[in-house]
């Protein structure tokens, strides 16, 4: 019995099939997703995971959709720029100065995601912004900024950017912000007002591999 591929493996021979099609380069695809040329090399050639943030900026440079999402959108159509919402990604460790807004921070580049996508979660576009940290990329919407509500933030605390969890305590309604990371200290009977909340985070991607 012949195995189907999973969708790591179509997007791989798609990429490597793309780019002999088109006569682009790994090179160009590489300055395309933001991206070094070994890790488009491992991604062409199935070691490396395509991320969902990547996708549609590899169609976007090869001027074609993916296989296994061709047909996505309702009318079958191949889609524009205009089906997709430009989010800046900033550096989460330096994406502010002493005394600037995030407004006046400079993004490392864009994101670009399927407006039908943030449609379905619910979020508007023009209240998004996106963040590096590590091998992480986070989207958050600034519009989310009520730490009453569980989730995990973006809080800013001077001029430095963390990204945390809030629970909310069940009789005295205080919060409780703790980091991923163990070794960094818990907050317990933080008063909601005292937070400077970014925004909640919607959505993560990790690089693999």
């Amino acid at each position: 019995m012949v195995r189907p591929m999973g969708s790591n493996e179509l997007r791989s021979k798609w990429l490597a099939e793309a780019l002999e099609r088109t006569g682009k380069t790994q090179a160009g695809l590489a300055r395309a997703l933001g991206i070094t040329p070994p890790q488009v090399n491992r991604t062409v050639k199935g070691t490396r995971r395509l991320t969902a943030a990547e996708l549609p900026l590899a169609e976007r440079y090869l001027g074609e959709r993916a296989p296994d999402r061709v047909g996505a959108f309702a009318d079958g159509a191949t889609p524009s720029l205009s089906d997709f919402a430009s989010v800046p990604l900033h550096d989460l460790r330096v994406a502010l100065q002493p005394g600037q807004t995030l407004e006046d921070g400079i993004p490392l580049r864009y994101l670009l995601f399927d407006r039908h996508w943030l449609e379905r979660v619910g979020t508007d576009p023009s209240s998004l912004v996106a963040f590096e940290y590590g091998d992480e990329q986070m989207l958050v919407d600034r519009a989310r900024t009520n730490p009453r509500q569980e989730g995990t933030y973006i809080l800013r605390i001077d001029d430095v950017l963390l990204c945390r969890s809030v629970s909310t305590h069940p009789v005295k309604k205080t919060l409780t912000v703790r980091s991923d990371d163990p070794a960094q200290p818990v907050y317990d009977d933080v008063s909601p007002d005292d937070l400077d909340v970014v925004g909640r985070v919607v959505w993560i991607a990790r690089t693999i591999g």
